[in-house]
This record gives C-alpha cells, sequence and structure tokens, in this order.
C-alpha cells in the first residue's frame, strides 16, 4: 500500500485557523515576512498566495513575487502589478518585480554614483557605461534585496516573498552578511585615509574637518546591509516556507535549503510544505514517492500537505479552494501506512 489519504475535505475556516497557528504571525516586532523557497516547478507561487489568502484573513498583507518568471501576476490576473503595489481585494495586496527594469535602474543609480566620485567618466557615453554596470556580477541580487527592503518599510503587516529558484534564493539571503564583512574592511581601509587627509589639511591649512563622500556613501550601505541581515536572521521577523513536491530532486534540494538556512541564517523552517500529493498510486515514481513522505514525515518541523487538485489551479478562486485539499495532520494520521 503507498499513500492511504482520506478523501474528507476539512473545513476551509478551521484549516485557515489551524495554518494562522503554526505560522504565529503575531510578532512582537511588528511585521512578519514569510518566504516562501523551493525548486522552480514544485508550486512555489501556488503556496505564496494560499498562504497570503490566510493571512489576509487577519492581517494586511503583501503577496510579492521577485521571481522572473511573473507567474504571480498570471494567477492574479493583474498586470498591472508588475512593478507596481496594487489591491487584490480585502486585506490582501500584491507586488511583481520587473527585474530587467529595475536592473536597469539600479545601474543608472550607480552609474551616477560613479561618474560622481570619478569625474573622468564623464567623457565616456552614459548608455555605454550603464550597459557595463548592467553586467556587474551581483546586480540582480542587488534588485531582489532591494526590493524586499522595500516592502519591509511599508505599512503591511505580512509580507508573503515568492521567491526565485532555491539556489539564487539562499544567495541572495546571505549575500548581506557577506557584503557587510567587506564593507567593514573598506570603510576601515578608508578611514585610515581620511584621517591621513585630515592630518594633512590640518597641518597646512588649519583645517579642523574632511568631509568624504565615499566614506559616507560606505557607511550607508553598512547601515543598508546591517538591517537586512538582522531582517533575515531574525527568527520573530522572518519565516521560512519550504515547499516540495514527492518527487527526488525537489525533496533533495528542500533538504539541502533546510541546511543552508541552519548553518548560514541560524534559522529553521517555520513550516514544510509537500505539494501535489497524489490520491492514489499511478505510477512507478510513487512507489519512491512513499518513501520519500516517510522521509518528509519524519522531519521534526510543523508540516503541511496539500493534496493534488482535479484541475491544477490557474486562477485565485482555483488557489483558494486548495484549502480543501490542505491536511494538517496527515503525518501524524498516516505514517502508519506508509
Amino acid at each position: 500500500m503507498l499513500l492511504e489519504i482520506s478523501s474528507q475535505h476539512f473545513q476551509a475556516g478551521d484549516v485557515r485557523g489551524r495554518i494562522l497557528d503554526v505560522l504565529d504571525l503575531e510578532s512582537p516586532g511588528g511585521q512578519r515576512i514569510l518566504v516562501v523557497i523551493g525548486k522552480g516547478g514544485v508550486g512555489k507561487t501556488t503556496t505564496s498566495i494560499l498562504l497570503s489568502l490566510v493571512a489576509s484573513t487577519r492581517f494586511k498583507t503583501l503577496i510579492m513575487s521577485i521571481d522572473p518568471a511573473m507567474h504571480l501576476v498570471e494567477y492574479l490576473g493583474l498586470g498591472d502589478a508588475v512593478g507596481r503595489f496594487v489591491h487584490v481585494k480585502g486585506n490582501l495586496w500584491a507586488y511583481q518585480l520587473d527585474l530587467d527594469r529595475s536592473v536597469r535602474d539600479l545601474a543608472e543609480s550607480y552609474t551616477m554614483h560613479v561618474r560622481d566620485l570619478l569625474p573622468s567618466l564623464k567623457v565616456l557615453n552614459l548608455d555605454d557605461v550603464i550597459d557595463v554596470m548592467k553586467s556587474v556580477p551581483g546586480l540582480e541580487e542587488e534588485v531582489y534585496l532591494r526590493t524586499v527592503r522595500e516592502a519591509t518599510m511599508r505599512d503591511f503587516e505580512v509580507v508573503v516573498v515568492d521567491t526565485p529558484p532555491t539556489g539564487v534564493t539562499l544567495r541572495v539571503l546571505t549575500l548581506p552578511r557577506l557584503y557587510n564583512l567587506w564593507l567593514g574592511k573598506l570603510i576601515e581601509l578608508r578611514e585610515r585615509i581620511v584621517a591621513l587627509r585630515y592630518m594633512i589639511a590640518r597641518t597646512l591649512y588649519g583645517e579642523r574637518e574632511v568631509r568624504d563622500r565615499a566614506l559616507d556613501k560606505l557607511y550607508k550601505l553598512k547601515d543598508h546591509y546591517s538591517t537586512l541581515e538582522k531582517i533575515f536572521t531574525s527568527p520573530t521577523h522572518t519565516s521560512y516556507i519550504l515547499v516540495s513536491n514527492p518527487e527526488p530532486l525537489p525533496y533533495t534540494e528542500m533538504a539541502k535549503a533546510m541546511d543552508y538556512i541552519a548553518r548560514n541564517l541560524n534559522q529553521k523552517p517555520k513550516l514544510l510544505v509537500m505539494n501535489k500529493v497524489s490520491l492514489a498510486p499511478r505510477t512507478s515514481i510513487h512507489h519512491l514517492g512513499g518513501d520519500i513522505m516517510r522521509g518528509f514525515c519524519s522531519l521534526q518541523f510543523p508540516k503541511m500537505v496539500i493534496r493534488e487538485a482535479p484541475k491544477p489551479p490557474s486562477t485565485l478562486s482555483d488557489i483558494e479552494s486548495l484549502l480543501d485539499y490542505v491536511d494538517l495532520s496527515f503525518c501524524e494520521e498516516s505514517l502508519s501506512h506508509l
């Protein structure tokens, strides 16, 4: 026997309440961020929207997608959500990152900073400099960080982040710590340079203060990344939701993501989601699925199973109806049958 899952549907209201209890969104720190992570195709976007719908029954909620695939606008039917915060319904708002436009805007901003600090670059064509800046490694990751930071500065009580594929997401989440290390060294070096300039200026000209725009910028960047690092590593501010389906590669990726956020962010997943769990065995892959479900149920974190619906969701109402297929007691009730 493979997966014996009851066909009984749970009351949606009861499921909403239980999900809210698991997510524990009454944060003493105010705003809560739910970062939804998983391999492409496992249902990150539908899970993100589902959790957002649940959270919005009690809190002012933003569903934000920084995934370049832009599936969010397709599900919501809101093309105007690209690059804008738009109202969906009730307490729910949406935002879809326009990655290409945001990368160009950031490249333009950096270009102006560089040209301001290095006037000799003014002889170059602005578009040429921007094109070079757009190719700088890490620029897309910086856009992701800035987008999340902007959301945290708005008056949403809950922000649900639908992320890019796992590898990119995990790198983005740990970049603030890496940038802080680099900036600390740069600031230390720049402060020595400024101190030397101060001594020279005071000796030669009697000046008591030397302003340094580069150092001011470094201080601002350090504050920016320090804030992001605190946000991503604070369990009272940010929670991680890991999504898989009962197949080998997505489940392996979930396990690696759990290990990564534990080692690099000192965080544990708030909720593990197994999506697209079949009601009945159909092919040989489900025999391996049984092993995966045994492993999933043995993990010592809150778990949620979303059973496979008769029709794949394609609209907001379809996703809302997935509450009928959510089971938070699957492992407790079915472990003996796996």
